[in-house]
């Protein structure tokens, strides 16, 4: 069975505020925020923020504590779009979408 929080639960991710793929993972790298780290209780850590994460639907949703909490996921809500997985130079990729389907972000899998 797919279980797409195995690509999260326990890994670092680079957050590069970028609408274009980055060509390398050093460019995702040296053109990151910071990172977030997520764990398997549905938390995050990391130099960016902390908040929670939760998969539903082949989208997750992140809100970080820093946030205004809404309550609850709405179309209105960035989500990493769990179903455009791909790769840069083998590290596992996704982009993160707004409520337009248009990429505002990459998230790309730390070493």
């Amino acid at each position: 069975m797919n279980n797409p929080a195995r690509d999260f639960n326990g890994h670092s991710y680079y957050v590069v505020t970028e609408s274009e793929k980055p060509e390398s993972y050093d460019d995702a790298k040296n053109d990151s925020e910071g990172y977030v780290r997520f764990h398997d209780d549905g938390t995050t850590s990391g130099f960016l923020a902390s908040g929670d994460w939760k998969i539903k639907d082949r989208k997750m949703y992140i809100h970080f504590d820093a946030e205004e909490e809404t309550g609850s996921e709405s179309e209105d809500d960035d989500y990493v779009d769990l179903s455009a997985k791909t790769k840069i130079n083998g590290h596992v990729a996704f982009p993160e979408k707004d409520s337009s389907g248009e990429i505002s972000e990459w998230w790309v899998q730390a070493k």
